[in-house]
């Protein structure tokens, strides 16, 4: 039975809908909306320097804006929720490892959800090699962090 991406967003809202007492609903709900604005910012800068491209969603097309955006989106709120929970129930120490212990919990499981099927699938490409978006995913892990920590701290202080 093959997996079908496009379950990809209603499940993980679904999933949001069960473990919502457990964090804070702006953790789970404004990185959607943080990752498919930062996302986009993202597949602009990379286009632009050719590092990936996704085959079947030509870049800025229909298809692109219909799954690619709503992808980034449930990626970056995959990104925080986990963040937030490790942080919350796992992980104790000072900050800089904590920031370092954490990237890694997040950095496997997303990137084997991902990264993995796409080897079968090749929804997107690269035009580096496999090592360099291993290391890639720590500064996008951060990347999507960051939006969220920034738009938190606004938001939290009006």
């Amino acid at each position: 039975m093959e997996f079908k991406f496009r379950w990809l967003i209603p499940s993980w809202i679904v999933t949001l809908l069960f473990i919502k007492d457990l964090i804070d609903p702006i953790v789970a709900i404004s990185p959607l909306f943080l990752g498919m604005l930062g996302g986009l910012i993202l597949d602009i800068i990379g286009h632009k320097m050719r590092l990936w491209n996704y085959p079947r969603q030509p870049f800025l097309s229909r298809e692109y804006f219909l799954l690619v955006v709503p992808a980034w989106g449930v990626f970056s709120s995959q990104i925080n929720v986990i963040w937030n929970l490790a942080r919350k129930y796992f992980i104790t120490c000072e900050w800089s490892q904590a920031v370092t212990l954490t990237t890694f919990i997040v950095h496997f499981p997303l990137y084997s959800l991902y990264e993995l099927p796409n080897l079968y699938r090749k929804s997107w490409k690269y035009s580096i090699s496999m090592r360099g978006v291993i290391v890639g995913w720590i500064p996008l892990i951060l990347y999507f962090r960051t939006l969220y920590k920034i738009f938190y701290l606004i938001f939290s202080a009006l």
